[in-house]
């Protein structure tokens, strides 16, 4: 089964869990053998990503 954070971000299972290990990625918790995603966590994580890439865009123009 396909994790659905995965599904959602258009990316491969394997990136969801190496960006966690990384700490790159969304806040995930374990329980037991299965990582699990608060949908808030995922969303704070996206707009983080968000103002990130707009950071970026605004450095590059000034």
């Amino acid at each position: 089964m396909r994790p659905r954070v995965a599904e959602y971000l258009g990316v491969p299972v394997r990136t969801i869990y190496d960006w966690r290990q990384s700490g790159h990625g969304a806040r995930g918790i374990r329980v037991g053998r299965h990582l699990k995603f608060a949908v808030s966590d995922v969303a704070a994580w996206i707009d983080a990503q968000r103002e990130a890439t707009q950071d970026g865009r605004d450095r590059a123009k000034g």
